[in-house]
């Protein structure tokens, strides 16, 4: 495909099928075994002038050592069906850097990286390389490259809300990781809400159930008002990881592209 496609797009790079509703779900216990598959996502933000990337997903590399996962191509490729190469990327907002969502910042040569400053700092603790689940979480290799992509000067830190454009701001609400950020996007048929991690599955917004990795509980919930509240009353919210997206929204000529719209399927 040579022309570009215009709007707001979840691009689905790959898929865990092996998973439980115990792993997903605060205070879930171990023994719910319920089988909750889980997609993994970035968003693209393709307009007449720019293109703006939403996190940086995993490698094909990261996939075969964690295990588990069907990997369904380099999202940075997976912009070519849209009509888009990652040279036309001008922006690459991360809204955290767990693993999944910083892999490919390299590809993307052009574009300047957003990134709460709080979010950057704390993968540099000395604690995240040894203690608790915080060694799984994130790649060594991503910090590093944010760090000579910063002494590049090419690095953006937040200290909280910003906006991009006119049509994009970004949100600071916290909870599963301490710089976590979501992304609204204006449109004129109404907004968008990218709440990435802030709500990893539509039940955990619609049903107050919070995710099971928790950096601070208290602003998780609080995260889920601000997701309502930056949508409003006619606005749409996509989670970040909800095989469901591609339910309420509409996949387009392949399976791994998703138009996100005002108009659920």
């Amino acid at each position: 495909m040579s022309e570009r496609l215009e709007g707001v797009f979840a691009l689905r790079y790959a898929r865990r099928t092996a998973s439980k509703k115990g792993e997903h779900f605060y205070g879930y216990s171990d023994d719910c075994t319920e089988d909750y598959p889980i997609d993994y996502f970035v968003w693209v933000i393709s307009r007449p002038d720019d293109v703006v990337v939403v996190d940086a997903g995993f490698t094909r590399a990261a996939a075969e050592e964690r295990g588990g996962r069907d990997y369904f191509g380099d999202p940075d490729e997976l912009l070519g069906l849209l009509g888009i190469t990652p040279e036309d990327v001008s922006t690459l907002i991360l809204t955290h850097l767990h693993y999944d969502h910083s892999g490919h910042v390299a590809a993307y040569q052009n574009a300047r990286v957003w990134v709460q400053r709080a979010e950057l700092e704390f993968w540099h603790l000395p604690l995240v390389r040894s203690r608790g689940g915080y060694p799984h979480l994130h790649t060594r290799e991503d910090i590093e490259l944010l760090d000579r992509l910063r002494n590049d000067g090419r690095v953006q830190l937040l200290e909280g809300d910003a906006r991009i454009d006119d049509d994009i701001s970004v949100h600071l609400v916290g909870g599963h990781t301490p710089g976590m950020t979501v992304v609204r996007v204006r449109r004129p048929d109404g907004v968008i809400v990218l709440a990435s991690d802030a709500s990893h599955f539509y039940e955990n917004f619609e049903q107050d159930k919070p995710y099971g990795i928790v950096h601070e509980l208290p602003a998780m919930y609080t995260a889920f008002d601000r997701l309502r509240e930056l949508a409003g009353e006619d606005g749409v919210i996509v989670p970040g990881h909800d095989p469901q997206v591609a339910q309420r929204h509409e996949v387009l000529h392949d399976p791994r592209v998703i138009r996100l719209g005002q108009v659920a399927r």
